[in-house]
Parts: structure tokens; C-alpha cells; sequence
């Protein structure tokens, strides 16, 4: 059903673009002006209002030219002729001329006959063609107006005569389609088969040679056992017999060795057969886990169908991990929605209009049959309901009522008790399919219909007068209405008539197209209502815009103001004030464009949405997808996929928004990927987060912040503890067992371990005179942990904790190293000399025995950073550091080999790729993940947009844990969690069965049925 939707889509399409293609005219129309003049003119008006295009020889030629090239060239581009015969026509030398030019491409004509002028006509081709007739009267040709009938009886023969070419058009596209469908699933199993026949016949030789070599053997080993009996009887008959036996029977066992390697051999090339098939199967897979990644990006692209992209990126995801797989996984994850669970009893399945409060207290609903409730979003009050007779377009909440109205009534109701105030009851001539009220309540506007002549009703609720209905000037007809969120312009989204009146440019913006133009948007301002009369009527000021305008919305803070057109294209503007006149300026992010063009059916109900904050705006480009874009940058952020169309969205202060195709369906304002989101016991947001480590087994994850130290499960990343309440903490590390944890902050080291959770000072200081930690981590061997403040250094012993020693530096100390071999332990201290008055003396390296404390003697060797074994060496101190020189040292110690000294061991030690290789983290431009798992590492995502912050892998490779700021978020790195991830938001969609299909196949990674 769903590939039949598709290629009736593709070949109305084909229809559309080749009709266009083919014709510039849908309708020529023939008369003589002696006659005919007027009858022509108003018939060509009468069919535009229908759709069509037409060509009037008093419209494209000045009168008394001969069917020259420009003539024959508009009939020729024309679909059907149309005849006006009047008396004068059937005599006109030039109707035939245009009769018989036209009659020779066989294409419809439509004569239309005024009382059988046409009973005796000239024209030969009407005579031969079995050509349908139009009557008309003598009447309608001297008033110059056809009558009612003729117009629409040249609609149905045009639309049937069109519609037989479409179709036949449609069932050859659609023949051509199935016949390249089935060409391709057949070479493709064609394909299948023979790999799959060549591997089964490899497999078949490669037993054949192994059961032969089996048989060889036992072959042999009976010929074995027949050389040994008769080795036994020559024994019996002679010692000579005894060597020829044994002879042979070290033959026989040589014979059955080589035997047993061919065997083995045998089995060995079965297995690396069996290997090669597995390789090439698990390429296979991943070559259709690329196409299909492929595949889902492209769609995420077109926009058709967010749900089937997301699950494409599953599927593609299920058979291998791929970089593309990764990338439409991650743009299907930032698109989809996160729902919200917020549910209301009585809620109705036909809901045609939805609104929230301006303080969120409230969520009101209206169906299709009049009825409109209202409910507590903290659920503690029972719904209430109210009625209208038709259905709801439109509910708006003021700061003490809300009103809802329909396209022939509306009503206002108090908040207190939802008792009527207002009505339409009162109002003589309330009618609109757009309607908006006052931010005060005192005016309700509304817009006319498609056809009404650009009617504009403005009505003053509060005394149940009419302010203003009429049509305003050069207005073909009003798509929608808007008060600014002051109450003092009123926006109007017009179908401008700019031929009927002289050229002119807006004055609410900058010029930005003198082309004509069918858009106007029209402020009127609401001050001049009081007037009444035409001056109520009067623009304020305009923008002109190319398409038609569908809707359009102030920001509820009034600093933007947006469009809608019929291509379901936003534009954005900045709303300014310049002396008291509204001015337009349009933003960088103007166009956020939709797919598809706007249904209609809608017209004039809430699917152009802001944000209370402005942050965001919501429209439903096309009949069943809602759309959030971000305001300042005009990138969409989410995308919502209904089963019918979105008849209304609404935002809710309280981070919720609403949307309605019939059943309402409530979503967070949040976007994005839902990463997993840690904070502590106490659920305060406002700690920073200075380090994150995870435990080496991997069970844990450890967050230092400046209240303490936090510890989450990694099964669940459930909070285990909270430790070191109160104390700003720093730096962490686990030793490298991971029975311990160390947390320093500015002033103390805490000592945690971690089976039991019990806690323990190592260290404390003044805060007063709390130097800088330097360093923080273990020796090479484990068994030190080293301790560095200002210019004290502690090494303390793991396991006892017993502080071994102080060392005292002469200055603070930067940079901790130790020897490979754990013994010696080298400090880059700062240097208290100045060169000059604004250049330090370089850094000094002093040297020390870990075990005696003892000083050593730093030799510069004066060899360079790096030699030609180790050209890429990195090294921990600089070159421009200098040796101390210390007093009584002991040792020396090669410069050059202090350098390449590694700093104390740290669990959280930032690593750029994952333990199992496949994942790396560049923060050269930000943070961006990079999957090398594939042919070419290749970005997969951009995690955060600077690189201020720290990260870690999990030991399994299966997470990536990311600090920042005052959060640390989790990225998913394997397929189930990723698959799971997604599954959990595709599910709460309610997908219908044929929805999780693709290509005739189920799509398995998330059945509806799926626990």
C-alpha cells in the first residue's frame, strides 16, 4: 500500500510538470470583436477565477494582426480551444483561420452555441469531430456575462479530458516502475545464488577430500596390522624374518603419520575455508549496513518520513557499526521528538485546535463537534467543557479569560469558573475562517474566505458593534489574522492584487524584490479602531512578499513576527519600533523551509507557533508533519510524524509543546539526543564539575565537583554515594587496581575506598594558605602515591597510606615525573629569577630518591629533545628547563633521559581513543567523534561545539562520558544501546504494523511488539 501511494505521488507529479511543460495556455479562446468582445472578456475572467490560464488575442496582440508566428505559436501551446459563435464569428474570416489552425492537433474544442448561430457553421472540423456543444442565450451575449453554466461546464469537460491523460500516463509510469523493481530483485537473488552455490560446492570438495584421506588412513592401518602378524610368524621361523618385520612395520607407521597430516591438512583448509566464507558474509553485511545508512541520510534529507529513516538507521546499525549507520543514527536521534507523558482524562480522539495558558496553568482542547474543555495541567481540578455548534478553529487565553470560535461563532469565558462573558451572539455578520482576539479581549478580527473578496470583519466585543466589514482595497482574499502581543497593530496575510493599482514597494521593511508580487502582509493599527469607518480599514504599513500568504504570527514577546506562504516557507523578521510605526527587519535564518505544500483544510487554524520564549517556531509544512525550528539560527530541531493532517500546535511556558492531528500528543521542548543527564542526591543542578573518572574494572563512574564527589552506577548510572559532602574537589583518580580513590581538592586529599565507601584525610591544609595542586597519581609500580602542593611534594605509600617522605622545592613546583622504574622522582620548580622585569628564568628540574629522599645530580648532557631512534618521542618537561644544581647530591642523572620521564599515573587520564580501538575523540575544533572502525576513520558527530572540557571512555568501549561544565553526558557507542536508545522514543509513537516495514520485510531492530 505504501509503495502504491509512492508511485501515484511520482507519476501526478510526472502529469503535473509535463502538462506544465507542454502548455502555456489551458484555454484558447475565439471570438469576434465585432460581437463578442465583452462575452470574451468577462468568460476569460470567469475561467481564471477557476484556475485557468487562458489567451485572449485582445490581451496578447494589438486588434487587426493576421494569425502571424505568435498566433499559431499560442494555439499550438493551448490544451483546448473555446468558440464564442456569435453571428459575426461563424462569418469572421479570422475565427476560421484560428478554428482550422487549431483543429490540426487533434486536441478538445468546446464551440459554444448562442441560440444556433452555429447550427449552420463553416468550419469543416466541427462538422467531422464529434464535438460536445455549450448552449447560450441571447441575453447573456448582450450583457456581455456568460451564463453561470458556461464556465462550469468548460471546467468538467477540461478536467475530464485531462483526467483520462493522467491516467493513462499514471498506469505506463507505473508499469515502467514495477518492471525495473522486479528486473533488480531478480538479478540481485540471482547474485545470492550463485555465491551461496559456490560456497556449498567448496565446502562439499574440501569433505570429499578429507573422507578420502580418512579412508586412505584406515587403509593403511589395516595393511599395518597384516604386516605385523606376518612379522610374528617369520619370527617364529627365523631371526633374519624379525628385521624384515620390523622394517615393515616402521614403514607402515610412517605411512599412517602421513596420513594423519594429510588429515589434518584437510581439516585445516575446511577451516579456513569456513573462515573465508565468515569474512566474506560479515563484508557483505557491512557493504548493505553502508547502503542502508545511506539510505536513511538521504531520506533524513527529503524529509518524507522521519520514522523510516530512524528505523532504516537501526537496521543498518543491526547488521554492522558504520560510520554512516552512526551519522543517520545521530540525525535521526536530533530530530525525533522526546514525548512527553503528560496525559488528561476525557480526552477527546477529534481534536481540531489546542492552547495553553500564558502561565501554563491551563490546556484547552476544541473537536470537530464544538466542544472545548479545559484542564489543570497539576491535574487536582476536574475538566470542564463548554460548546459551540461547529467546529473549533482557534482557542486564545487572556490574562483573565479564554475564547474560542469557529467559523461562524465564538465565545468568551471568564478563568474563574469558566462562565460566559462574551459572545458572538450579539454581532451582526461574525463570520471567518481566520479569527484572532486582542491580547485586552475588547476586538476580535476575522478574515474571509477563499472567494469572499477580501472581506475584513473587526468587531468591539465589549459593546457588540461592528467596527469594520468590508473588503479592503486591491485585497483578493484574507488568509489569516494577527494581534501583536501589545495590542497595537493588527497583521493581516493578504492575496494582493498589485496590477490594480499603480507600482509601489513596502513600508515596513526594505525593498527586496521589484518583481510583482501576489503576498502582501498588511498592519493595521488597532489605535484607529475607536475611529471606526474606512479609517479603521486603513494600512498603517505593508510588506510585499512573491507567495501567496497561508499564516501569519507574532512572537508572544513581540520581537519577531514570521510567514507562512503556500510553499510552506517561514520567514522570519526582527519586529522594531521607529517612532511609533512598526518596521520589519528580516533575519539571517529567514528561510526555514518545509517540505510540500500547505493543505488547505486548515486554512486559518494554529499551525505557526512561537515559543513563549521566542526560542523556538513550530508550522506544519505539509499535511501530517509538524516542524520545530530554532529561531536564532533557523535549523530545525524536531520533527513530529502523524498519522493524518496537523490540525494545531501549541507551547507550554512549562517546557511542553502539543500537537494535534485528532489526538493530541504532548512533547518535551527539549532536542536533541536524550543523553543521560547526572546530578547529585540532593537533585542540585548548580554544582560545577571539575574532573570525571571511570573505575578500571568499569563498574563505576566518578564525578568531583565542587560540593564533593559523586558516584553512579554504570549498570544503570544510578547514583551509588555522595561523598566528601561540602568539600570542593578537583582531581580524582582511581589506583590502578581500583580498590582505591583518591580526591584532592585545594586545601585536602581524601582517601576513599571504594568496596566499602569509608573515607579517610590523607592531607589537610589552611585554606588560607592553600597553594595550587600541581599534581595528583601513583608511581609506575603502584605502590606511591605522590602528593604535590605549592613547593612541598609528599610521597605517601599505597595500601598503609603512611606518609614515606616531604621533599621541600625552593619554589612552586609545575610538573611531577617518575623514573620507569619507580626509584627516582623529578620536579619542574618555577623560578623566583627574573631576566627582566617581565621574563622569568627558565623552570629547574630537581631530582630526588623515592626511597632514601636523597637528592640526585642533574647532568645536561646537552642532547636534544630527540634522537634518531625515537624521533617522535613525547617529552614531559621543556627543553628550555635548566638542572638545579643541589648541594651534596648524589647519582647523576642524564638530562636528556629526565624528559622522557612519564608524569604520575592517573585513571582519568584524558585518552583520544577507545580501549577497543574503533572510537577516537578529537578536540582540536571542538569535540568531535571519530569512527575508525571503518576503511577511513571519518567524524561521526560534533559532541560540543568548543573544547573546553574533558572526557573518558568506559573500559567495555561501550560509552563515552563527556564533562562539561556543570554536566557530564553520556554517548552511546555500541549498536544495542544505540538501537535501544532509539527504540524507546520510536516506540512511543504508536506506529501502525505497515509503518514498520520496508521493502516488502518487517523491520525487525523495533517491533511494535517488541518488550
Amino acid at each position: 500500500m505504501w509503495l502504491g501511494s509512492k508511485f501515484t505521488l511520482v507519476s501526478d507529479s510526472l502529469f503535473k510538470s509535463l502538462f506544465k511543460f507542454l502548455f502555456r495556455y489551458d484555454i484558447f479562446i475565439s471570438y469576434a470583436r465585432g460581437d463578442g468582445k465583452e462575452y470574451a472578456l468577462k468568460l476569460r475572467d470567469q475561467l481564471k477565477q477557476l484556475d485557468f490560464s487562458c489567451f485572449l488575442d485582445f490581451d496578447e496582440l494589438p486588434p487587426g494582426n493576421a494569425l502571424n508566428n505568435t498566433l499559431k505559436r499560442a494555439i499550438r501551446k493551448s490544451a483546448a480551444l473555446v468558440i464564442v459563435g456569435t453571428e459575426r464569428a461563424v462569418k469572421s474570416r479570422y475565427v476560421e483561420l484560428e478554428v482550422g489552425e487549431f483543429g490540426k492537433t487533434g486536441r478538445a474544442i468546446i464551440p459554444i452555441d448562442i441560440e444556433g448561430t452555429l447550427a449552420q457553421t463553416p468550419w469543416s472540423v466541427i462538422k467531422e469531430r464529434d464535438i460536445v456543444w455549450i448552449d447560450e442565450v441571447q441575453t447573456a451575449l448582450v450583457k456581455g456575462v456568460p451564463s453561470p453554466t458556461v464556465a462550469d461546464s468548460i471546467d468538467k469537460l477540461f478536467k475530464y479530458t485531462r483526467r483520462n491523460t493522467r491516467v493513462r500516463a499514471q498506469v505506463l509510469a507505473t508499469m515502467i516502475l514495477f518492471i525495473l523493481v522486479v528486473a533488480v530483485s531478480l538479478f540481485m537473488i540471482q547474485q545470492k545464488v550463485k555465491a551461496a552455490n559456490f560456497a556449498s560446492t567448496e565446502a562439499e570438495r574440501q569433505k570429499t577430500l578429507a573422507n578420502t584421506a580418512s579412508i586412505k588412513a584406515e587403509e593403511r592401518q589395516k595393511a599395518a596390522d597384516e604386516a605385523s602378524r606376518r612379522a610374528r610368524v617369520a619370527e617364529a621361523n627365523a631371526n633374519t624374518a624379525l628385521t624384515k618385520a620390523a622394517t615393515a612395520e616402521q614403514a607402515a607407521k610412517d605411512s599412517a603419520t602421513r596420513a594423519k597430516e594429510q588429515e589434518q591438512k584437510a581439516l585445516a583448509s575446511a577451516k579456513v575455508a569456513k573462515q573465508q566464507q565468515t569474512i566474506a558474509e560479515e563484508r557483505t553485511n557491512y557493504l548493505q549496513a553502508q547502503q542502508i545508512g545511506v539510505q536513511a541520510d538521504i531520506d533524513i534529507d527529503r524529509g518524507d518520513d522521519l520514522e523510516r529513516s530512524a528505523l532504516l538507521s537501526l537496521e543498518s546499525l543491526n547488521r554492522a557499526l558504520t560510520p554512516d549507520g552512526y551519522i543517520s543514527w545521530a540525525r535521526a536521534m536530533e530530530l525525533l521528538p522526546h514525548p512527553s507523558e503528560m496525559k488528561f482524562v476525557a480526552q477527546q480522539e477529534n481534536v481540531t485546535a489546542v492552547a495553553y495558558s500564558s502561565d501554563g496553568r491551563y490546556f484547552a482542547q476544541g473537536t470537530d463537534n464544538g466542544a472545548v474543555t479545559f484542564f489543570r495541567t497539576d491535574k487536582t481540578a476536574e475538566a470542564v467543557e463548554r460548546h459551540l455548534h461547529s467546529a473549533i478553529k482557534i482557542i486564545t487565553f487572556g490574562n483573565d479569560w479564554v475564547a474560542a470560535a469557529s467559523a461562524s461563532e465564538f465565545q468568551m469565558w471568564g478563568l474563574n469558573g469558566f462562565k460566559e462573558i462574551r459572545s458572538s451572539k450579539t454581532l451582526n455578520g461574525f463570520h471567518g475562517q481566520s479569527v484572532a482576539f486582542s491580547p485586552d479581549g475588547r476586538y476580535v478580527a476575522t478574515a474571509s474566505p477563499v472567494g469572499a473578496k477580501g472581506v475584513l470583519g473587526l468587531f468591539d466585543i465589549t459593546n457588540s458593534s461592528t467596527v469594520f466589514r468590508k473588503p479592503i482595497d486591491h485585497v483578493g482574499y484574507i488568509m489569516s489574522v494577527a494581534f501583536s502581543p501589545d495590542g497595537r497593530w493588527l497583521a493581516l496575510g493578504c492575496h494582493y492584487k498589485a496590477y490594480e493599482e499603480p507600482r509601489s514597494t513596502a513600508n515596513a521593511s526594505e525593498v527586496l524584490d521589484q518583481s510583482a508580487t501576489v503576498g502582501r502582509i498588511i498592519f493595521l493599527e488597532v489605535e484607529n479602531f475607536q475611529k471606526g469607518g474606512d479609517i479603521a480599514g486603513k494600512p498603517a504599513a505593508w510588506v510585499n512578499e512573491q507567495g501567496l500568504i497561508y499564516r501569519v504570527a507574532f512572537g508572544p514577546k513581540g520581537e519577531h513576527f514570521a510567514t507562512e506562504d503556500t510553499k510552506g516557507v517561514v520567514r522570519m523578521w526582527q519586529v522594531l519600533d521607529s517612532d511609533g510605526q512598526i518596521k520589519l527587519k528580516r533575519q539571517q535564518s529567514q528561510n526555514a523551509r518545509g517540505a510540500g505544500l500547505n493543505n488547505f483544510a486548515n486554512y486559518g487554524q494554529s499551525t505557526l507557533v512561537f515559543s513563549p520564549d521566542e526560542s523556538y517556531i513550530a508550522t506544519a509544512p505539509d499535511k501530517n508533519t509538524a516542524r520545530v525550528w530554532e529561531v536564532s539560527s533557523g535549523n530545525e530541531v524536531s520533527r513530529i510524524m502523524h498519522q493524518a493532517q496537523v490540525e494545531a500546535i501549541a507551547f507550554s511556558p512549562k517546557g511542553q509543546f502539543a500537537t494535534t492531528s485528532g489526538q493530541v500528543k504532548f512533547w518535551k521542548t527539549e532536542f536533541g539526543i536524550e543523553t543521560t543527564q547526572f546530578s547529585n542526591d540532593d537533585k542540585s543542578t548548580d554544582s560545577r564539575l571539575s574532573a570525571i573518572a571511570v573505575s578500571p574494572a568499569g563498574e563505576w563512574l566518578v564525578m568531583a565537583s565542587d560540593d564533593g564527589v559523586h558516584v553512579f552506577s554504570t549498570k544503570d548510572w544510578s547514583p551509588i554515594a555522595w561523598l566528601a559532602r561540602g568539600s570542593p574537589v578537583s582531581r580524582i583518580t582511581f589506583n590502578p587496581d581500583g580498590h582505591w580513590l583518591i580526591a584532592a581538592g585545594e586545601s585536602k586529599v581524601t582517601l576513599i575506598e571504594t568496596k566499602t565507601l569509608k573515607t579517610r584525610e590523607l592531607f589537610s591544609q589552611s585554606a588560607d594558605e592553600s597553594p595550587k595542586l600541581a599534581a595528583l597519581g601513583f608511581s609506575p609500580d603502584g605502590r606511591k602515591l605522590v602528593i604535590a602542593y605549592g613547593s612541598f611534594v609528599k610521597l605517601v605509600e599505597v595500601g598503609s597510606w603512611v606518609e614515606a617522605r616531604t621533599i621541600a622545592a625552593n619554589g612552586p613546583a609545575r610538573v611531577v615525573a617518575f623514573s620507569p622504574d619507580s626509584r627516582s622522582l623529578a620536579v619542574e620548580v618555577e623560578s623566583a629569577t627574573y631576566i627582566t622585569s617581565h621574563q622569568r628564568a627558565p623552570s629547574e628540574i630537581h631530582l630526588w630518591n623515592t626511597t632514601t629522599g636523597v637528592p640526585l645530580t642533574c647532568r645536561d648532557d646537552g642532547k636534544g629533545a630527540s634522537s634518531e631512534s625515537e624521533p617522535e618521542q613525547t617529552l614531559t618537561f621543556s627543553e628550555k628547563d635548566v638542572c638545579f644544581k643541589a648541594p651534596g647530591a648524589g647519582p647523576e642523572v642524564q638530562l636528556s633521559e629526565v624528559r622522557k620521564w612519564k608524569t604520575p599515573w592517573e585513571s582519568n587520564r584524558l585518552v583520544s581513543e577507545s580501549p577497543d580501538g574503533r572510537w577516537s575523540v578529537d578536540s582540536t575544533d571542538g569535540l568531535r567523534l571519530i569512527f575508525k572502525g571503518g576503511e577511513v576513520p571519518r567524524q561521526v558527530a560534533k559532541l560540543i561545539q568548543d573544547g573546553n572540557t574533558d572526557w573518558t571512555f568506559t573500559p567495555d568501549s561501550r560509552w563515552l562520558v563527556i564533562r562539561g561544565g556543570s554536566q557530564a553526558e553520556l554517548w552511546p557507542l555500541g549498536t544495542t544501546l544505540m538501537i535501544e536508545a532509539a527504540c524507546a522514543r520510536l516506540r512511543r509513537h504508536e506506529l501502525a504494523d505497515k509503518e514498520w516495514r520496508f521493502s516488502g520485510q518487517k523491520l525487525q531492530p523495533c517491533s511494535p511488539t517488541k518488550p
